[in-house]
């Protein structure tokens, strides 16, 4: 109740103050939580591109991990191909992987100086050792973020970082990358400036407008104001302004024409009953007999008088007591019938202006009953779309983290094929060295058999020479027998020698043969070795294309969650502004309901009895229907009228059911 008198006690200018400066909390309230809901989630997405981007270098090092235990590597082997695989990736401005093992040294990291030295004594610019916590957290929990004040290239003082740590229990190391987040910030404060260069012209706009309005209702109430006062004083010919206008402050003015004009009216009679009494006075001072010669016509004419004011008197009293529909039926005589006119056609007058607020009293509570009902199936379906924007928002969440998980596997896949065009390469290489190596040994083969043919050669004219010595020594009778045989065993050994220069001939030959086929092979292999190299190069340059069109893909749809999530709070602030809709046409069917009640204290003629049953429907309905929705202000009275007069002159709000 003291509530109520206050809010009553204010004036329309401070009213529509109250409403401009809830209006402009309440935009700057969803301004602020959008904000911030944004901010949270531009870190989120950082936090993100940190995981994922550790997760696949993590990846890879789990496979060589696993190809240690199977035996296929041994660890150092197995750690110098992660180097050689990681130890050069580079992301956005400068930014690289980092490795420290869990004993605090530098396993790898952009800064050669502290390559494998012990990093756990390093503090941030706060003084915190952000090094041991990255290895307590690796230890017990396994993964995580850490954040820390950091120097980054190029900027003079340190600024906020986030790193995200993955643990690696077999090797005793934790594989890291960290991001500045400063251009978060940065982004947050545009964000801010470019909110407040809308809000604060919007909320000057608003000011105006309300100091506008405020003085506007409050000059014309303060000129019906004084207006009624002077009647009251008695001043009836003071001139009543805003007739012409077609709202409540011209209904008001009409009806205290109405007032001015019986008032007036009751003044004439006064002054016609004073004059009646003075001429009564004015005949008893006559003579007897003057008196007796006119007393017939001065006691007429007293009776008219008479009746005139009895008439008036009681028409007065029955217009006091709200009965609209008395009309003076007694014949008035020829000098006072223009009276008598004047006073019905005043009163016909006043009761059809109070039966046309009435009637506007009663297309109002339609109206609101209308926007309320109208209101309440917004709100339902508002609900709804809620919904249906939570349940979007989390299926999009889902296939945001599938197409992650594709563009990890893709990037794995991009480092796999990697490594096999390396491989075949090397291959090709060792093929292309083995044809030089057998095109070298093909050319031994034909110096050898060149060399065997020397040899045959020799052979041949050493036999030759043999058997010339066999027939001097024939000549030479008994003086050459000793030489005859040795020239028969040089012979000997000259066709043994000639045979085993043919055998060792066909083997080469045999041998050089077998060399061809080899060098055809092994030709025919690096062939194929080439032929695999570019498939393999295709295949990586495909994979790494997947992964570019993943990550691509999975940017956008993190895109389209976020616009699905601020579709979902815009959703919910709609949902609120509908409650506040219900709650304002609740406030208007009070209104209206008092307003007919106000009305229902006259009498109508034949629509009285309708009338007041109205008043009291208005108040069943508006004490019954009234649904729960949060407590919120009530709009000034002076803005529910406006609201009225705009829902009756556009027809009572039909075009609602159609929304």
């Amino acid at each position: 109740m003291s509530l109520s008198k206050s809010f009553g006690s204010l004036s329309i200018g401070r009213s529509l103050a109250m409403v401009a400066a809830l209006a402009v909390l309440i935009a700057v309230g969803g301004v602020s939580y959008t904000l911030t809901a944004a901010y949270n989630e531009m870190l989120a997405l950082r936090r993100t591109e940190m995981r994922n981007t550790v997760e696949a270098a993590v990846s890879t090092i789990r496979g060589y991990v696993a190809r240690t235990e199977a035996g296929e590597l041994n660890e150092a082997d197995a750690k110098k191909l992660v180097m050689d695989a990681i130890g050069n990736a580079q992301f956005g401005n400068g930014n690289h992987y980092f490795i420290i093992a869990y004993d605090g040294i530098a396993v790898l990291n952009a800064n050669k100086k502290v390559q494998s030295t012990d990093m756990r004594p390093l503090k941030d610019a706060r003084g915190k050792f952000f090094i041991q916590d990255m290895i307590d957290l690796a230890k017990s929990k396994g993964q995580g973020f850490v954040e820390y004040d950091w120097l980054k290239l190029g900027d003079k003082d340190p600024s906020l970082k986030i790193s995200y740590i993955l643990g690696i229990p077999k090797w005793q190391w934790l594989v890291g990358f960290g991001l500045h987040v400063h251009d978060v910030d940065a982004a947050f404060f545009s964000m801010i400036i470019s909110a407040a260069k809308v809000l604060l012209p919007l909320g000057l706009l608003l000011l105006g407008l309300v100091v506008v309005l405020s003085r506007r209702a409050s000059s014309m109430l303060t000129s019906l104001s004084s207006v009624m006062k002077e009647l009251a004083a008695g001043k009836l010919q003071t001139e009543i302004t805003h007739q012409e206008r077609q709202d409540e402050v011209g209904a008001m003015a009409r009806a205290l024409v109405v007032f001015r004009d019986a008032a007036l009216t009751r003044q004439q009679v006064q002054a016609e009953k004073e004059k009646a009494e003075a001429d009564a006075c004015e005949l008893r001072r006559d003579t007897d007999a003057q008196r007796s010669l006119n007393e017939a016509q001065r006691g007429e004419q007293a009776k008219k008088q008479a009746l005139v004011v009895e008439a008036l008197g009681f028409g007065m009293e029955r217009l006091t007591e709200g009965d609209l529909t008395y009309r003076i039926e007694v014949a008035f005589s020829a000098e006072y019938a223009k009276l008598k006119d004047d006073f019905n056609a005043a009163m016909a007058q006043v009761e059809e202006t109070m039966r046309q607020i009435a009637m506007n009293t009663g297309s109002m509570k339609a109206g609101a009953g209308e926007i309320s009902q109208a209101v309440d199936d917004l709100a339902r379906r508002t609900e709804q779309q809620a919904s249906s924007v939570e349940e979007t928002a989390s299926a999009l969440d889902q296939l945001t983290a599938t197409v992650r998980q594709t563009a990890d596997g893709a990037h794995q896949a991009s480092l796999a094929t990697t490594q096999v065009k390396g491989e075949a390469e090397q291959s090709g290489e060792i093929v292309r060295d083995a044809v030089a190596a057998m095109g070298s040994i093909e050319k031994c083969a034909n110096g050898i058999s060149q060399i065997v043919g020397v040899i045959d050669e020799i052979a041949f004219q050493t036999n030759l020479l043999a058997l010339n010595a066999s027939v001097e020594a024939a000549r030479a009778g008994d003086a050459g027998k000793g030489f005859a045989v040795v020239a028969s065993e040089v012979r000997a050994l000259a066709q043994r020698s000639a045979e085993a220069a043919k055998e060792i001939k066909s083997l080469i030959t045999a041998s050089s043969i077998e060399v061809e086929k080899g060098v055809a092979l092994v030709g025919q292999t690096g062939s194929a070795l080439e032929r695999m190299s570019g498939q393999i190069a295709r295949v990586t340059s495909l994979v790494g294309e997947i992964a570019s069109a993943a990550q691509e893909q999975a940017t956008g749809l993190q895109q389209v969650n976020t616009a699905v999530n601020e579709m979902d709070q815009a959703t919910q602030q709609n949902a609120a502004m509908a409650e506040q809709s219900t709650a304002a046409s609740q406030a208007l069917a009070e209104e209206a309901q008092r307003l007919a009640l106000l009305v229902g204290r006259f009498r109508l003629g034949d629509d009285a009895s309708p009338l007041r049953a109205m008043a009291g429907k208005m108040a069943l309905v508006a004490a019954t229907s009234r649904h729960p929705v949060r407590s919120l202000p009530a709009a000034p009275r002076e803005v529910q009228g406006a609201f009225a007069r705009r829902l009756v002159a556009h027809g009572g709000g039909t075009g609602w059911q159609e929304f």
